[in-house]
């Protein structure tokens, strides 16, 4: 099974919105070869486990480009390496090893370290430091969910967000 280095990188971009307007571009550099839907089916699945939480995430492939009519300040760039000694940039926020079945929640939870602007671990959920063998197999069926500290978190976050993008 093949890994992948995913790199959460926050650009600097402005923005005025509240966090409930929010639209949160993501970005996935993929610098690997993948197996054909593997990416497209990750991106979905992560857009869907935010839009359950009330985030609008779109997940777009290639380098972020800057909207001024961005409503949620910096795009987030996930960049797909395909090696384990990847040297990780200073600026990278979070950074992980996923797997092929975990894609999608490797994702979600680098997207979330960088909403949450902080590198704490939840004791369960997508935001756990370390998945458990039952959490990898429960993966294969359902996502699994966001703790509500962590719901709180990343709104509270979008909030930091748009608030520093408006005094900009």
């Amino acid at each position: 099974m093949k890994a992948y280095w995913v790199i959460g990188i926050a650009l600097a971009a402005g923005l005025q919105a509240q966090p409930h307007d929010c639209k949160v571009d993501s970005y996935v550099i993929a610098g690997v070869f993948m197996p054909p839907g593997m990416l497209m089916d990750a991106s979905l699945r992560a857009t869907r486990m935010y839009r359950e939480i009330g985030v609008d995430i779109k997940m777009r492939m290639g380098r972020p480009a800057h909207d001024p009519s961005d409503m949620c300040g910096a795009p987030i760039v996930i960049q797909l390496e395909p090696t384990n000694r990847y040297p990780v940039p200073t600026d990278a926020l979070a950074y992980a090893l996923p797997y092929k079945d975990g894609l999608a929640h490797v994702m979600v939870h680098e997207i979330g370290h960088v909403l949450e602007q902080m590198q704490r671990h939840s004791e369960n959920g997508v935001m756990k430091a370390r998945w458990s063998a039952a959490d990898i197999k429960r993966m294969e069926r359902d996502p699994l969910p966001f703790a509500p500290e962590d719901v709180e978190s990343i709104r509270e976050g979008l909030l930091r967000r748009a608030t520093h993008a408006a005094a900009e």
